[in-house]
């Protein structure tokens, strides 16, 4: 079976790099495609260095919207290109998106080369698609027009479309699957993002177009608006977050069998850190018990067993409740919290301690970020401490009920042989003289 995973994972992961050659090739014919098209008449043109500047800088300021591994990044590009429209020739446009854009993901957000391939075929392609239908559409006579405003609004909302749609294509090379509710829901965003942008475009394109001396007015407004998206991504993940939080509590609360309960809190707590794998370690209450764990990962789920670690390991392990709450990764952690990560097979992640009134009863554990935009913060350990502190305390509750449901049964087997023969089961005269009372 997970020879069968590991095939598949290799054979998805093999076809994002076709996808990324194909892009490249695509992006080159389109740009060359565009080579001929003849620039937009306009009072000056920009130089192909400011505008390379310009959409660097929009790529630099970015709002990552996280997508299980990937992130999709919403900025201000599209007012760069706007004005790359009205103001200079077609193909200047299109290399001035990819240097710029080459520059910001090369120096600023250091991406892998089979992202940065991706990413720069995509954004070559929309620009270059981008700027061969503002020319098939804006009209040559009144070129800053309400006509040629359409056809810009048009243009840049299509070429984006096709973008969204490759990074979903990607995604679900990369994953075999496709959450249709995410999908649509970061969509939607983007395209809105993408509205407001190009109008914001426009208002600069006019104003550059009749009072370019006022421009530096517009500073103000668009960092407002970058400022506003970052605002609203970061809220909409608190509030994501908090139902989680929620979701959880009263899951664990309301679970009639507590192991399955813990794995599908598990579950979630990967899915809202975007961690590769996440699980819980239990200490020894009393003398004979032993250390145990249960977890979820890629491709695996792990009911509650025995840890397989030595008695220095275990050591290690329950020495991590000093530390905890803690991030835990190579540049900022102490030997231990490197030697726990090396232990657990990790390379970051968080660790937070699950509490009864007096003591600790074990940790609980992400590890493995996902992506390469963000790392584990500060907002979200205080957040994994909250989950870890319900969680102990439902585990303490749990074992408080399963100890009672013991008593019981202790209770009814005791009287049970009381009351019966214990060699043939048949009741006896205890259990026929206490019926008598009860009729009489």
């Amino acid at each position: 079976m997970m020879v069968r995973q590991a095939r598949r994972l290799t054979a998805r992961v093999g076809r994002v790099p076709l996808l990324a050659a194909a892009l490249a090739g695509a992006a080159a014919l389109a740009t060359a495609a565009v080579v001929p098209l003849p620039q937009p008449p306009s009072p000056y043109t920009i130089p192909w260095w400011l505008l390379a500047a310009l959409f660097c800088v929009a790529e630099i300021c970015v709002v990552h919207v996280q997508f299980r591994r990937e992130a999709e990044s919403f900025s201000l590009s599209e007012c760069a290109l706007v004005i790359g429209l009205f103001f200079d020739r077609p193909v200047t446009v299109v290399l001035a998106c990819l240097l710029g854009a080459a520059v910001a993901l090369t120096l600023h957000r250091h991406q892998s080369p089979l992202k940065l391939a991706f990413n720069l075929g995509n954004f070559t392609l929309g620009a270059a698609v981008a700027v061969a239908l503002f020319t098939l559409l804006a009209p040559r006579g009144d070129p800053i027009g309400i006509m040629a405003s359409l056809a810009a609004l048009v243009a840049v909302t299509l070429a984006g479309s096709l973008q969204a749609a490759m990074f979903v294509v990607a995604l679900f090379l990369s994953e075999g699957r496709a959450d249709r509710s995410g999908v649509f829901g970061n969509y939607g965003l983007a395209m809105l993002g993408m509205v407001i942008n190009v109008c914001l475009g426009l208002i600069i394109v006019n104003l550059m177009w009749f009072h370019l001396e006022v421009v530096w007015l517009l500073v103000v407004p668009v960092a407002g608006v970058a400022l506003g998206y970052r605002s609203y991504v970061s809220e909409r993940e608190n509030r994501q977050q908090i139902t989680f939080l929620y979701d959880s509590s009263r899951h664990l609360q309301h679970a009639e069998n507590l192991d399955t309960a813990l794995l599908d809190v598990l579950k979630g707590s990967r899915d809202s850190f975007r961690a590769e794998m996440a699980e819980i370690i239990i200490f020894p209450t009393r003398e004979g018990e032993v250390m145990v764990r249960t977890g979820v990962g890629v491709g695996r789920v792990e009911p509650m067993h025995a840890v397989d670690l030595d008695e220095t390991g275990q050591e290690l392990v329950t020495g991590m409740v000093a530390t905890a709450p803690a991030i835990l990764e190579p540049r900022t952690s102490s030997s231990d919290g490197l030697r726990f990560l090396a232990v657990l097979g990790i390379r970051d992640g968080m660790v937070a301690v699950l509490r009864r009134e007096t003591r600790p009863i074990g940790l609980m554990v992400v590890g493995n970020r996902l992506g390469e935009v963000s790392a584990f913060d500060d907002e979200d350990l205080r957040l994994f401490e909250m989950l870890a502190a319900h969680t102990g305390s439902t585990l303490e509750n749990g074992r408080l009920e399963h100890s009672l449901r013991q008593l019981t049964d202790l209770q009814c087997k005791l009287r049970h042989q009381a009351l019966h023969d214990p060699l043939t089961g048949i009741a006896n005269r205890a259990l026929f003289q206490a019926n008598v009372r009860d009729r009489q």
